[in-house]
């Protein structure tokens, strides 16, 4: 019976390719997003709405990979948790809440309004995490809407969030189907990498 393909039994040098080529991926998608968005975004509140998640989730899921491998230069022995989807989750939405509390903090000012904001933070970078998981066990078979499925939802609910917000604040206008759709998103996504084995 063949031994079941996981993070920690890839070679070395697999696991590097996997690591470098999960960052360049996220870091072309950021790249190429903002170009496009760019072009068809005018104005600095509209740039800011539609092109600032595609940047911000993908510097996240670089974040995440920074930490996942400090921890495993750190702590060898904790080399199996890597297999964990609990651990890329947790991880993802420790990044999360990290760039919350910055937000919430640096940008804003802190209080109780930040806190669904703050929610929204922990479950989209919980999402790429769970996508960083889901590309990471494919190994090498190079499955790569793996990882860029959890990563547009994320950004896409992330859009959606900040149209609310932008409508809420900039023209005072209560729409909060764009709110409950971001929800929708992030519910269904996390459910499904929940599920996925």
């Amino acid at each position: 019976m063949a031994e079941k393909y996981t993070i920690t039994n890839q070679s070395k040098k697999q696991l590097a390719i996997n690591f470098v080529s999960t960052v360049a991926l996220l870091a072309v998608l950021s790249l190429i997003s903002s170009y496009f968005l760019n072009v068809v975004a005018v104005g600095i509140d509209r740039y800011s709405v539609s092109v600032g998640p595609f940047l911000e989730e993908a510097f996240k899921g670089g974040a995440i990979f920074l930490f996942s491998l400090m921890i495993l230069l750190s702590y060898p022995r904790l080399k199996k948790t890597l297999n964990s989807k609990r651990y890329w989750l947790l991880l993802g939405a420790l990044v999360g809440l990290g760039i919350a509390l910055w937000e919430a903090f640096v940008q804003y000012s802190p209080g109780l309004h930040r806190v669904v904001p703050s929610l929204n933070h922990i479950c989209w970078t919980a999402m790429v995490g769970g996508g960083i998981w889901l590309y990471m066990q494919a190994g090498h078979k190079w499955k790569l809407e793996r990882l860029i499925l959890p990563y547009m939802a994320a950004v896409i609910s992330h859009i959606f969030w900040n149209y609310y917000v932008y409508l809420n604040e900039r023209i005072g206008s209560q729409e909060p189907m764009f709110a409950g759709i971001a929800w929708v998103i992030i519910l269904a996504t996390l459910f499904a990498i929940w599920k996925t084995e």
